[in-house]
């Protein structure tokens, strides 16, 4: 008998691996706004089959929205639970679902072989649980249950007679069980193991499950009694009593089609029992649904839904979905989804879009845009957007914009994951998890919350989160947190792991502070510099009085700072001034270039000491007009060179200088 059962189990093995794993099956889910929980039903229901795990390893309250086409199970469980220290595993029709433990290797004795024999103590007999898994309500025994022990990680699948057998550790006197299955409520077991094998029978009962009827795609919605009810002009035509008539699946029909001059003058009057193929309304005329073509002078009412193509001289009314085309001269209006195109000359409304609306006034949708709105003043969607809006006006998607805006005026999106395209700004704020994952491009200025990506305007940048990527604006750049690159006239961020590229930058928790320094070329200079390590700004005055005059000047520099120690950095400094004279700003050439190293050492939190060689270099055209010699008195008399050519001078020495800097305290 005991080979039998090993035979079974072997062929057992072999049959599971003739089937195609789990794991690595191809599974389409799309589910909205539900938790965790339920995705991970929708999933096991997808790929038929079952789940095993302990609940308390995973955050099953998290609300996601998941949208998954033609991808494996493992991909689909990557993406849900996000977390790389979960593992799957697969037991016949169950995957279990358990988190990987890191085993840290005992330290090794050794021992000589005579001494081995002595110390290895007998192993303990390892213990088993062997038990039933039974209906409460009928006493049948359920198969494809799954046992998972939480403390150890181990599980364990019913046969098909509802018997399983678990191992576990010798050592654990005491255990807690889940026991789950699809179609029953879980149960959560603690039980006291015995020395040898424990015995359990568990009793699972039933969950209630609430059978949704299918809902047929041309019929409206279930919970609206009359989905027309706001539609302005299709009260003047048809009263509320008629419109709130309606069909079930099995009565839907179809016949050759209706011809009516208003809804209660023509071949049908109110017709509301059957579908048309050809319907043809001089002015209004209303009908149950169509499959096929529809034209009318005014208006077209559909109670349900149209599959087709419909032409109006003023608009056209559905209350379930739409599969074809409408036309209109003024409006369209969907109370549910579209699959195809909509086409007016003032508005299009719609539950959701798969296809393309096009308008020169506006565009709306209440729930999600999968295609591309394009108006001439203005699109809006009240759900997700996976495709694009093309406006002359404005784009708004009040939820995430997965796809493109492009717009002549400015696009607003909850947040982004794609690009927008605006020539006067773009806004990609939303609530707290607003971000933008892509690149906005402005012909004014771009507003996004956390920024992955890049932002590019004429005029300014502003990410009001952190941000990860590149800016780059003719005027400013604003972030908090950020790694990358700010390019603009001023950039400011509270800190920046990267490079920011201006005339002035702004780094709040970065190389902030005033510096008094002297050198052999201006003894008494002051100096402010702004920026990060990477890169900082310096704008500095300083003065050399001499025995005849005072020489005076202002600059402007770029510096970085590598650091060498704990505390201490090396600092290397690229400077331009303007030299001066006395009380006389001279406008002829008259510029002195420095390029400094200084090594600077913290004294405390907030004071600084540098200390470095000077290279110089002085540049002139300032002379006496009468007797021709060079008037600037800023080099050294102990010059390291001079010359002189097309009546410009150039002087180079090395000197030293020596500063001591405020730093502004940091958050």
């Amino acid at each position: 008998m005991k080979h039998f059962y090993l035979i079974l189990c072997c062929l057992a093995s072999l049959s599971g691996l003739a089937q195609s794993s789990i794991l690595n099956q191809t599974i389409t889910v799309h589910i909205t706004d539900q938790s965790l929980e339920e995705v991970l039903q929708e999933i096991s229901e997808t790929g038929e089959f079952y789940f095993s795990y302990n609940p308390a390893l995973l955050d099953l309250d998290r609300v996601m929205t998941v949208h998954l086409n033609s991808v494996s199970t493992r991909k689909a469980l990557d993406h849900v639970i996000n977390d790389p220290s979960i593992q799957y595993k697969e037991i016949g029709s169950h995957v279990i679902l358990n988190r990987v433990r890191i085993q840290t290797e005992p330290e090794r004795i050794s021992l000589p072989p005579s001494e081995v024999a002595r110390t290895l103590p007998s192993p303990p007999k390892e213990k088993r649980i062997i038990g039933y898994i039974f209906d409460a309500e009928s006493g049948r025994k359920l198969a494809h249950a799954s046992i998972y022990e939480i403390y150890q990680g181990k599980a364990a699948v019913t046969n098909e007679k509802g018997a399983f057998r678990l191992r576990t550790s010798p050592h654990r006197r005491r255990i807690s069980l889940s026991v789950k299955h699809r179609l029953y409520i879980a149960q959560n077991i603690e039980m006291q193991m015995r020395r040898q094998d424990t015995s359990i029978k568990v009793y699972l009962q039933p969950r209630t499950v609430k059978k949704v009827a299918p809902q047929s795609f041309f019929l409206a919605s279930a919970d609206t009694i009359n989905p027309l009810a706001d539609v302005a002009m299709v009260s003047w035509f048809v009263a509320d009593s008629t419109l709130v008539n309606s069909v079930s699946e099995d009565s839907l029909d179809t016949h050759l089609g209706q011809f009516s001059i208003i809804p209660t003058l023509g071949t049908h009057k109110f017709f509301g029992r059957k579908f048309n193929r050809f319907s043809f309304n001089l002015f209004a005329g209303y009908t149950t649904g169509l499959k096929g073509v529809e034209v009318g002078g005014i208006l077209n009412i559909d109670r349900h839904g149209v599959a087709g193509i419909q032409a109006a001289g003023v608009g056209n009314a559905v209350g379930g979905n739409l599969a074809g085309v409408q036309i209109a001269g003024i409006f369209n209006v969907n109370k549910k989804s579209v699959y195809g195109a909509q086409i007016a000359g003032f508005n299009n409304w719609a539950d959701s879009l798969h296809g393309v609306q096009l308008s020169p006034v506006n565009n709306v949708l209440k729930g999600r845009l999968y295609g591309a709105q394009v108006t001439g003043m203005l699109n809006v969607a009240a759900g997700e957007l996976y495709g694009a809006q093309l406006s002359g006006f404005a784009n708004v998607c009040v939820g995430a914009v997965k796809g493109w805006q492009i717009a002549g005026f400015a696009n607003w999106g909850k947040e982004l994951d794609g690009v927008q395209i605006a020539g006067l700004a773009n806004v990609s704020m939303g609530n707290s998890e607003g971000r933008v994952n892509g690149l906005q491009l402005g012909g004014l200025f771009n507003i996004g919350q956390t920024l992955t990506g890049g932002q590019v305007a004429g005029l300014f940048n502003i990410s009001t989160g952190d941000f990860q990527g590149t800016q780059i604006s003719s005027l400013f750049n604003i972030a908090k947190k950020g790694k990358g690159i700010q390019i603009g006239l001023v950039n400011v961020s509270d800190s920046l792991q990267g490079i920011p590229i201006g005339l002035v930058n702004i780094i709040r928790n970065g190389h902030n502070g005033l510096e008094l320094n002297a050198s052999m070329a201006f003894p008494l200079s002051l100096r402010l510099k702004t920026g990060n390590h990477r890169l900082y700004n310096i704008f500095s005055a300083g003065m050399k009085p001499t025995s005849q005059t005072l020489v005076w000047g202002y600059g402007y520099g770029l510096g970085t700072a590598i650091k060498v120690f704990k505390k201490s950095y090396i600092h290397g400094e690229l400077m331009a001034w303007q030299i001066h004279q006395d009380r006389q700003l001279i406008t002829d050439l008259n510029l002195l270039s420095q390029f400094q190293l200084a090594y600077a050492y913290p004294l405390t939190k907030r004071l600084q000491v540098s200390v470095g060689p000077t290279f110089n270099l002085h540049i002139s055209n300032y002379r006496d007009p009468d007797t021709g010699a060079y008037l600037s008195e800023l080099a050294t008399n102990e010059s390291m060179a001079s010359w002189n050519f097309s009546n410009v001078q150039a002087q180079a020495w090395i000197g030293g200088q020596v500063g001591l800097m405020l730093l502004k305290k940091s958050k």
